[in-house]
């Protein structure tokens, strides 16, 4: 495992060629540039180029080492490459990721189902694994040696002539010369112990006979090695460059080694601060080497580490790990007190991190011990500042190397995000390439199968940073491929900053790629066609993202106004490839409450249309017509209207211009084609109007359309200009196209049929829906017909129950030709009488065959601006809200042709909230007497909770029955019944032999009529129960008139009571010596309380703070056959026996019906009001209860409602409480009546 890793980071080392490679000065002279240029190269490139690998090179190191070298190449570098800007090393990365794009990344899928679908599909993790690759090699490759190290301190010097000078040994005699060289070079390369090599160039294409006395003259002066190079004929190139290498220059270096290893092992021992080297370099008070124009260098410090270090950097470029650890190591010591210096802390790192490399090449160390030191190094570039990041970022590469050489992707992952984000001045392309990769690698860890989890999610958030990254260097391309990635993920998934900003991001960089010109693809040729549908996907895309961005955006207000004014500006650069006019998405369209509203049609989605088409149906089954649905039908010069809700989702005010409709006539003379939609025509007029959507407002708009021609008319949409400098459009339908291809989106093969299944229904529901609303948008224009305008007058929004109120139903013809055949249909038939217009009144009949249609015969013929008006009667027959829908059918007099128009429909609702008033009961006694002679009682409730009603008229229209009052003073006075309160009456029932027909026999006032007023009589003879009952069963018919005090509002009530004569048993209470069975003139009458059901309580109980009891005689005899009723008095006692003062409210209650309800009643008042009661205090009610029948009744009808605590009195003292007791013990001791407390 050592021996493997060491060759994958040999081979990643490799790739860093100033790290690995020794470097060569090429000194040329103008005839060799010269010669070069016209095969469009240098010599430099040439030796580069046709340099072979030595595969083995035997070395022998200091200290008697031997080692074998394996793949060793050294650099040829010019002079111009050692002054060359670090700028440019960024701008040659740059390009290379520029003409490398990603594949097509458009169009962006927003509602992926698999992993794969969110981008990290095989291919694209090759795709970003290759260009890390790529971009890595080229990163390493053009790196250049720091300030602190020698490894681009030259080994040698090549000096390169051509023969086609006049005296090449003489042009290589000037090379030598320190004329404009560097200062690095001027010190040193022209001493004898350099090691130079020397090169004449001959061109393939010129006679050789020249340069072969040129290289003679050559040898002569500057020695035998030097070697004749064809320019044009590279055969033997790599053997002649290889000899170069391995004879000059890798022996020059082994004994520039073993010379200076002597010498810092000398210095050690002897405290030398300086030393001269072989090379002629002298340390100390040298500069390096500068750009022409630029600014001096820095000086490099004078004390001992230098020598140090260019030893080890040698040793570690001619592969001797050991030996370099060992001086790496030593400088690390040296260097590591002085690291707060900038210089010294860049040093300190590079140091640090060649110990690191040494340790995992060498043999014999361990991974980890490198892997800390690499990390080590990595921190402290990263502390030395942005001097430190070009280092930094290669120390990261490397450690991520060694780590993915161990498998640990995790780690390795972490390691490329930390260098991405941590390292100061590090450009934006290698974070982008760097972040990238390092969310590959995140998302190989994520499960097959999977769309959630911690990797993927990570994975996700550092392709949106990569994706950023990408902006900043100009790579947009790149941006839409890396965020495209993770849309799907992001897009709705409850993290709506991070959506903001891919929507923003992506809309952004899709403009700016098309907008910019510097669109480009893979190495392949691009058709005009494939470039135009790409620019189209662009634009697009650009605006599907910026509509998001504005729709469903969670920032502050003034970014979102920022983001705003931003995309204003782009849609207004989009509109002119979108033909004036962009689909936008703000503001947001609510069309589920789309309504069409046409002359004849309710509209669509209104939330009673269900009801209007049930009457409409019954209507048509009525008149033996097809109720089959019908296209939506207008009139020519007939407004249409659409209500739609539109929401300003901004919190920012939104301005709207020119608002209105998109529309398609089928025969519109117009230039424009058909398939445009327009906002004017010839063939229909729209209404415009401007509107300012305050934040986050939602408002309903009304949009109208006239159609000035017969045929088909389509309305698409709705147009409009934004803050009046963009023209865009929204659609109030989806098309064809965007509803494929959201089907073949929602019918991707799943694993589960059932749930396949339900898709398809849901689907196959949604195109209904769809289709429905696409049939209400087209609209067919007829020829002129006649229009009705209604209006119900009268109508009120609450009524009493039982109240009679007159109106009047207005109808008038705004159409152009005259109606007929009108026909009115009501859905509450029992709330409305409709009489003749004239002075008779006489009522409308409906029809037989449907009582809810009446025929309107007074309108036929109803001219154009002629209106009618037909009274009416309201009565209010239940209580509750109503909403009364008045539907009216009619033709036109004159026959037209219409397809789908031989009638016209026209709708009005009213509605009106009936509370409650008066109700009813009543019950029948038959005491012995005569056959035919009955009691009526009759019980009125006052059901409303603030009005006082005034009964002025009770009467009966049976014709059998006649009613007469058992008090007098009921015949002569009206009654006022309060608020939830009731009316006893009781009146005797005398039958009639002869019927008679129905009357009001009972006025309760004087000014009161005896006759039936109308239209009571007509409400009442639709009453549920005929006047003429069945055989065997005979009833009363009882009708209540009454008013409020004001005289503002009258009703009537009206109750059909039936009548079951008997003669029932009488009971009768046995007396001593007498059988039970005897009866006696005068019937007793028993009246009980249970005892049973009564606690006893203490006193001062704080359950139940007051005690109650009742006196009454417990036995009462009573003749019935001399009086109909019998009346006793009962005193209800009630005693405070709390510490507080208590306010209560006493109520009587009559019997339930299943008992002896008729039998027993309370006369007189209903409830009883009470002062405050303190502590001990007692107070008693006279209250009287009336009987019809002898028998056993029980007298607990009671209630007692506890108001409110008012105080805290002082407690009773002893002698207050046993008087209390004493008036108990009297009251239970008394032997004529008997007291017995109410539970």
């Amino acid at each position: 495992k050592k021996t493997k890793l060491m060759d994958e980071v040999g081979e990643v080392l490799r790739g860093c060629s100033s790290m690995s490679r020794p470097a060569v000065v090429v000194l040329s002279t103008q005839g060799a540039n010269s010669l070069c240029a016209r095969y469009n190269t240098t010599p430099a490139t040439l030796l580069n180029k046709y340099q072979s690998i030595l595969q083995l090179v035997p070395l022998r190191g200091p200290e008697q080492r031997s080692y074998n070298v394996t793949d060793f190449r050294v650099r040829f570098l010019t002079i111009n490459q050692y002054v060359e800007p670090q700028v440019q090393a960024h701008n040659t990365l740059l390009a290379l990721l520029r003409t490398r794009p990603p594949p097509f990344p458009l169009p962006i899928q927003s509602s992926p189902s698999s992993p794969e679908e969110r981008g990290w599909s095989g291919r694209a993790q090759e795709e970003v694994a290759d260009r890390y690759e790529e971009y890595r090699r080229a990163f390493l490759s053009s790196l250049r040696a720091q300030e602190c190290d020698y490894f681009d301190y030259p080994v040698a010097c090549v000096f390169v002539a051509s023969a086609d000078e006049d005296n090449a040994a003489e042009s290589l005699t000037e090379l030598q010369k320190p004329n404009g060289l560097p200062k690095l070079f001027v010190d040193g390369f022209s001493d004898p112990n350099m090691a130079r090599s020397h090169i004449l160039l001959h061109d393939s294409n010129m006679v050789s006979g020249a340069a072969e006395k040129q290289i003679v003259e050559v040898r002569k002066v500057h020695g035998k090695e030097s070697a004749l190079f064809t320019v044009g004929s590279y055969e033997n190139w790599p053997d002649d460059i290889s000899n170069l290498v391995a004879k000059t220059i890798v022996s020059h270096m082994q004994n520039v080694v073993a010379r200076l290893h002597e010498q810092v092992m000398a210095q050690r021992k002897t405290l030398m601060s300086t030393v001269t080297s072989f090379m002629g370099f002298r340390f100390g008070g040298r500069t390096t080497a500068k750009a022409p124009g630029a600014k001096e260098a820095t000086s490099l410090p004078t004390d001992g580490p230098l020598p140090t270090r260019l030893l080890a950097d040698w040793l570690f470029m001619l592969r001797m790990y050991d030996l370099a650890l060992i001086h790496y190591r030593s400088l690390s010591s040296d260097l590591k007190g002085q690291d707060k210096d900038e210089s010294q802390s860049l040093a300190y790192a590079a140091t640090l991190e060649m110990i690191g490399l040494c340790i995992i090449l060498s043999e014999g160390t361990t991974r980890k011990e490198g892997e800390q030191q690499l990390e080590t190094a990595q921190q402290a570039y990263i502390r030395a500042g942005e001097k430190g990041s070009t280092g930094a970022v290669r120390c990261g590469m490397l450690l991520a190397s060694v780590l993915m050489g161990k498998g640990m992707r995790r780690a390795t992952a972490q390691m490329l995000e930390r260098s991405a984000t941590e390292v100061p001045g590090i450009p934006p392309t290698t974070a982008a390439v760097l972040l990238h990769e390092s969310a590959r690698l995140h998302a190989t860890q994520v499960f097959p199968g999977a769309s959630s989890g911690p990797s993927l999610r990570r994975s996700a958030h550092l392709s949106v940073q990569a994706a950023c990254k990408y902006v900043e260097a100009g790579l947009l391309l790149h941006t839409l491929a890396t965020a495209g990635q993770v849309y799907g993920l992001y897009h709705s998934a409850l993290w709506p900053l991070l959506d903001d900003n891919l929507h923003l991001l992506i809309g952004r960089s899709a403009f700016l790629l098309v907008s910019s010109g510097t669109l480009q693809f893979e190495h392949k040729s691009v058709s005009a066609e494939e470039s135009a549908k790409f620019e189209h996907l662009a634009y697009d895309t650009a605006l599907t993202m910026l509509g998001h961005l504005l729709r469903n955006c969670s920032m502050p207000p003034a970014v979102q106004a920022s983001n705003l004014r931003e995309a204003v500006h782009i849609f207004r650069s989009l509109a002119v490839h979108y033909g004036g006019s962009l689909p936008l998405s703000i503001p947001v369209l609510n069309t589920t409450s789309l309504r069409v509203f046409v002359t004849d049609e309710e509209g669509s989605g209104h939330s009673l249309a269900h009801l209007w088409e049930s009457m409409t149906s019954d209507l048509f089954s009525t008149l033996r017509l097809s109720s089959s649905h019908r296209s939506s039908v207008s009139v020519k010069q007939e407004y249409i209207y659409v209500e739609v809700e539109t929401w300003n989702p901004l919190p920012v005010p939104l301005q709207l211009t020119d608002v209105g409709l998109l529309c398609i006539h089928s025969r519109d003379t117009s230039s424009a084609t058909q398939a445009v939609a327009l906002r004017q025509s010839d063939a229909f007029h729209t209404e415009s109007f401007d509107i300012l959507l305050k934040p986050n407002e939602k408002k309903k708009l009304l949009l109208g359309v006239v159609g000035m021609r017969e045929g088909q008319l389509n309305i698409n949409g709705m147009s409009f200009s934004l803050c009046g400098r963009v023209r865009g459009h929204q659609s109030f339908i989806p098309n064809e196209a965007n509803e494929r291809v959201a089907t073949s989106q929602k019918t991707q093969p799943s694993g589960d049929n059932d749930i396949a299944e339900d898709d398809d229904e849901e689907l196959a529901e949604k195109r209904r829906r769809l289709q429905v609303k696409r049939d209400a948008m087209n609209i067919q224009i007829v020829g002129p017909m006649p229009l009705l305008e209604t209006a119900l007058e009268g109508m009120v929004r609450t009524m009493m129950l039982g109240s009679v109120r007159p109106g009047k139903l207005r109808i008038s013809n705004i159409g152009q030709t005259p109606l007929r055949g009108l026909l009115l249909k009501v859905s509450h038939p029992e709330f409305f009488i409709f009489v003749s217009p004239d002075d008779q009144l006489t009522p409308l009949s409906p029809l037989p065959s449907d009582p809810t249609v009446f025929p309107v015969p007074f309108a036929e013929g109803l001219e154009p601006k002629e209106s009618l008006f037909l009274p009416l009667w309201i009565r209010a027959a239940t209580s509750g809200s109503h909403s009364f829908r008045f539907l009216f059918y009619y033709k036109s007099q004159e026959e037209v042709v219409a397809p789908g128009m031989s009638y016209r429909l026209s709708r009005i609702t009213e509605g009106t909230g009936v509370k409650e008033s008066l109700s009813l009961e009543t019950a029948t006694y038959t005491p012995p007497r005569p056959v035919g002679s009955h009691t009526l009682r009759v019980t009125i409730n006052n059901n409303n909770t603030s009005q006082q009603i005034r009964l002025t008229r009770i009467s009966s229209i049976s014709p059998r029955y006649r009613i007469s009052p058992l008090s007098p003073r009921i015949a002569s006075d009206s009654i006022d019944i309060a608020p939830q309160c009731s009316a006893t009456l009781f009146f005797g029932l005398i039958q009639i032999s002869q019927p008679d027909t129905p009357s009001f026999d009972l006025p309760l006032n004087a000014s009161a009529t005896s006759t039936c007023p109308w239209p009571y009589a007509e409400f009442v003879s639709r009453s549920d129960r005929s006047l003429n009952p069945a055989q065997g069963v005979a009833c009363v018919d009882i009708v209540v008139f009454w008013e409020t005090p004001d005289g503002s509002t009258t009703g009537q009530l009206h109750l059909s009571h039936p009548l079951h004569v008997t003669n029932p048993v009488i009971p009768t209470v046995p007396t001593a010596g007498t059988s039970r069975a005897q009866t006696q003139t005068a019937t007793p009458l028993l009246l009980t309380a249970p005892m049973a059901a009564i606690p006893r309580l203490p006193i001062g109980s704080p359950s139940i703070p007051l005690v109650f009891s009742l006196n009454f005689p417990s036995t009462i005899i009573h003749d019935f056959s001399a009086s109909s009723l019998c009346k006793i008095e009962i005193h209800v006692a009630i005693k405070n026996t709390s510490s507080t003062t208590q306010l209560f409210r006493l109520e009587t209650v009559n019997p339930v019906p299943e008992n002896t309800f008729g039998r027993q009643l309370w006369v007189g008042g209903t409830r009883y009001s009470t002062t405050p009661l303190r502590t001990y205090e007692e107070q008693t009610f006279l209250t009287e209860m009336a009987f019809t029948e002898p028998g056993t009744y029980n007298v607990n009808h009671l209630h007692v409602v506890l108001l409110e605590e008012l105080q805290q009195p002082q407690q009773p003292s002893p002698q207050q409480q046993q008087q209390s007791q004493q008036q108990q013990s009297q009251q239970q001791q008394s032997p004529t009546q008997q007291t017995k407390p109410l539970a």
